[in-house]
């Protein structure tokens, strides 16, 4: 009964652009979204050659990890700034991170670090790690038992499920999906929460209430760590909400919200720092004068070892704000939101020029 999005993330930059002409008309400055479409299985490398061969070096990138490694390392790339508006890989962020590519949303260890604070400041240090079988989910359960291991936390029960529907069984898939996650969630160890990692939404959702045990469901589902949420309201969202529905006519996505910010970083970096050149901008983004609103409470920097958009994160359960995390007590001198993720001791990051 949701309806089918099928531009998801274009929306948003289409949006962050038009308000970056509405501020442009006051200092006068003019922005222009050139939109690139490459199908599934189409040419990624020869469009996005001849785009970079155009003069375009400011690339908001809608990308998959290995598309956007494939325009990364191109040649003509190596003075471009790539905004990665999309994805949470954490290998981006370190053993696969470029010079070249910023990061808009937040990794896999940032969302797993603000959920396993919060679960430790409620005492809930046992969790059951159920992920999924796809790259993604092995991906965020990595980074799960990464958070576990840095508040104290213990993965009791580390286990791995599969939903398959039979369609032969005349009971349908609701009796399946009920069955078989309380047998796999049923074990003779306590645990306090269910920390799912299912990336792909295959059976995430059924989870809350088919448990077991009466436990939480945090992760990906139930309690969520999120860059954006269609309901958040804080720190006037509420406004810039209702302004991307009248121009969309539907709610605002995570992808659209870093689309959205990925447009803004580019125009805040125009109008900030005075430079329209891809190197201008790449420095200012890197320098101690830049912060971008984000409708988070703060203006937002990036990390100079990682390029990674330090950010507080909502966290949300189905239909309301449960917390926004971090929220002090981490015993930093300058910014609670280095907590999330991988700090510059930790990082394994090493630029590739």
């Amino acid at each position: 009964m949701d309806p089918v999005i099928a531009d998801y993330g274009w929306q948003g930059a289409k949006f962050g652009v038009d308000e970056n002409n509405l501020n442009g008309r006051f200092v006068g400055k003019r922005y222009e979204l050139v939109k690139i479409t490459v199908a599934a299985r189409g040419d990624l490398v020869g469009a996005a050659k001849a785009a970079l061969s155009a003069g375009h070096l400011l690339i908001v990138a809608d990308l998959q990890a290995a598309d956007l490694l494939a325009v990364a390392d191109l040649p003509e790339a190596k003075d471009a700034v790539i905004l990665d508006a999309r994805s949470s890989d954490d290998a981006l962020r370190q053993r696969d991170c470029r010079n070249n590519v910023f990061h808009v949303l937040p990794n896999w260890a940032m969302r797993a670090d603000a959920l396993g604070q919060f679960l430790a400041r409620k005492n809930w240090r046992r969790w059951f790690l159920l992920r999924g079988v796809t790259r993604a989910d092995e991906a965020y359960a990595a980074a799960v038992k990464r958070a576990a291991s840095r508040v104290g936390a213990k993965i009791v029960t580390d286990g791995s499920f599969e939903y398959q529907a039979d369609s032969a069984r005349a009971a349908g898939g609701q009796e399946q999906i009920q069955t078989q996650l309380s047998v796999v969630t049923h074990t003779a160890t306590a645990y306090d929460v269910v920390f799912v990692a299912d990336t792909g939404d295959a059976f995430g959702d059924y989870l809350l209430f088919n448990t077991w045990d009466p436990r939480p469901v945090v992760g990906t589902h139930g309690l969520v760590a999120v860059a954006w949420h269609h309901l958040f309201k804080e720190y006037a969202a509420r406004g810039m909400q209702y302004r991307f529905y009248l121009a969309a006519s539907r709610d605002m996505t995570e992808r659209d919200y870093g689309n959205w910010l990925a447009a803004s970083i580019f125009g805040e970096a125009v109008t900030r720092g005075g430079k329209t050149d891809a190197a201008g901008i790449r420095s200012y983004l890197l320098s101690d004068q830049f912060s971008v609103p984000a409708l988070k409470g703060e203006g937002l920097s990036f990390r100079r070892w990682d390029h990674q958009l330090r950010q507080p994160i909502p966290l949300f359960g189905p239909q309301a704000l449960v917390a926004m995390w971090p929220q002090g007590g981490t015993g930093r001198p300058k910014l609670q939101t280095d907590d999330l993720g991988f700090d510059q001791a930790e990082t394994a990051c090493h630029m590739v020029q």
